[in-house]
């Protein structure tokens, strides 16, 4: 059940710098990584580049950001053993929901990301076996202290079976007993 705005708590965000913009702005792939036994989770930008004869040491560049990740359930479910990732696809020149909302940061907005496990499972979905998770950025807009007004975005979603969600590593609730 997701608790109204007025119940959510602040949370921890990451200023983004100009240099992080840039790097946002011409990454080609975008990673999130979650791992509950893990202190330091990982957010990075990625450019890939292509050895030619040009260039034949071209190698990938990666931006690391110390944006906190953090995983939010929707069904009773312990996160203490969880990890996600999302490997997103930037396209450039192309229109594509990720590249729109990194179009929108500046330089001083401040950013968190959220995994939701289970926040697209219906019970038709679970029926079938399978599990809809949604990643989610926050952004809070420079010189806003009021976290009430942050904007939330969905960047990435998945619908597949256990093995193959977004968000592993969830223990069940026991199930209550009459």
């Amino acid at each position: 059940m997701v608790r109204p705005l007025s119940e959510r708590k602040a949370c921890i965000m990451y200023e983004l710098t100009k240099l992080d913009i840039a790097a946002l702005r011409a990454c080609d792939y975008l990673v999130v990584e979650y791992d509950a036994r893990d202190t330091c989770n990982h957010v990075y930008a990625t450019k890939t580049a292509t050895p030619s004869e040009r260039d034949p040491f071209a190698q990938d560049a990666r931006h690391f950001m110390q944006a906190p990740v953090s995983v939010k359930v929707y069904r009773s479910e312990d996160t203490s053993h969880a990890n996600a990732r999302a490997h997103m696809r930037v396209y450039r020149g192309f229109p594509c929901d990720i590249r729109s909302v990194l179009g929108t940061l500046r330089a001083g907005d401040s950013i968190a990301f959220e995994f939701c496990a289970g926040a697209h499972s219906t019970d038709a979905i679970l029926d079938a076996g399978f599990h809809g998770d949604i990643l989610r950025i926050r952004v809070r807009r420079k010189g806003s202290a009021d976290y009430q007004n942050d904007d939330q975005f969905t960047i990435d979603s998945r619908v597949g079976e256990t093995g193959h969600r977004m968000v592993r590593g969830l223990i069940p609730a026991p199930k209550a007993t009459a």
